[in-house]
């Protein structure tokens, strides 16, 4: 299982108006045949060692990864629909953050 932390600070025109927060989860599985040699290896290419959870989705373990369950992006690092929605939240428009 995975949780990702988010929080959210409203910082418009130059003072705080606002904090939010909130959690993501997903359950990752990763493949029931996945040998001790291949894990060996992985971790022999140091990449693991270089993120958060260990391994990246599109990263050299993406082939082990058998199932997601839960929020995709929260595996990849920000979860997109809990950005949205603690934007919501804070009473603003999410599209208007694709124009700054």
């Amino acid at each position: 299982m995975l949780h990702s932390g988010h929080w959210l600070i409203d910082h418009t025109r130059g003072e705080v108006r606002g904090a939010v927060g909130g959690v993501d989860t997903a359950k990752v599985t990763l493949s029931a045949d996945l040998q001790d040699t291949e894990l060996e290896a992985y971790v022999a290419t140091g990449e693991p060692l270089e993120l958060a959870g260990g391994f990246a989705i599109d990263g050299l373990a993406g082939a082990f990864i058998e199932r997601i369950e839960g929020s995709t992006s929260c595996v990849i690092g920000l979860s997109l629909p809990k950005l949205r929605q603690l934007v919501r939240e804070l009473g603003h428009d999410y599209p208007a953050l694709w124009s700054v």
